[in-house]
């Protein structure tokens, strides 16, 4: 069962035709204690995404399609 205020991440690549998302390991249903946020600063008012890609030196990290998934 997940936890309360949790999230979950999963890609697909589609460079490498992948169909499907695929779960990141230990990257599920991650407490993201959205409880100790202000009432008035819930999901229902986000309009932003924030993602920090990391490189090793030797690639250079890109993302496409993002779509967050939030159910009620």
């Amino acid at each position: 069962m997940a936890a309360a205020a949790a999230g979950t991440l999963a890609f697909m690549n589609l460079s490498d035709g992948d169909t499907a998302l695929t779960d990141v390991a230990g990257l599920q249903n991650i407490n993201i204690k959205l409880s100790r946020m202000d009432a008035n600063a819930g999901p229902t008012t986000w309009n932003t995404m924030f993602l920090q890609l990391l490189t090793d030196g030797g690639n250079v990290p890109s993302v496409d399609n993002l779509e967050p998934n939030v159910t009620p």
